[in-house]
């Protein structure tokens, strides 16, 4: 009975070596984000960089207006000089949002979320002779 036991013991010990720790997913979902509602525009950073990848600041600004997405990826920029009709479409699975608005038409931005109401948007669009400028949006929801 003693033989038989330890054997069994011995099974059962390397049977449950063999079964993994934890189960871990190696691609975790991205975090949605609800875009319907008011987001501010906490700041604003315009950037050029050169063909050598060389970044310089060329504007900065704070607390400069604000979006409100629609349902039906409509919606209004708020800016000081007035409201803007606005069009968006966001792409969870990409990890970036479309937006359309003055001065930056269609415009694909990746997303990096800190929370699901606070986020960090970038956009790069060519200007010539090997140049870009690239906009960086900080966004908090209401």
């Amino acid at each position: 009975m003693k033989k038989y036991f330890l054997g069994l013991s011995f099974g059962l010990l390397v049977l449950a070596s063999c079964q993994p720790d934890t189960l871990e997913d190696d691609s975790p979902t991205p975090l949605t984000i609800d875009f319907i509602g008011t987001w501010d525009r906490d700041s604003v950073l315009l950037n050029e960089i050169d063909g050598g990848g060389n970044r310089t600041r060329v504007e900065s600004e704070a607390n400069e207006g604000w979006y409100k997405f629609n349902t039906g990826n409509t919606g209004i920029l708020h800016l000081s000089s007035g409201d803007y009709a606005i069009n968006w479409n966001y792409n969870a699975t990409a990890g970036t949002i479309l937006i359309s608005e003055i001065d930056w038409v269609n415009q694909t931005y990746s997303l990096t979320t800190f929370s699901p109401k606070q986020i960090k948007l970038i956009g790069k669009r060519s200007i010539g002779g090997g140049v870009q400028e690239e906009r960086v949006l900080y966004l908090s929801k209401r």
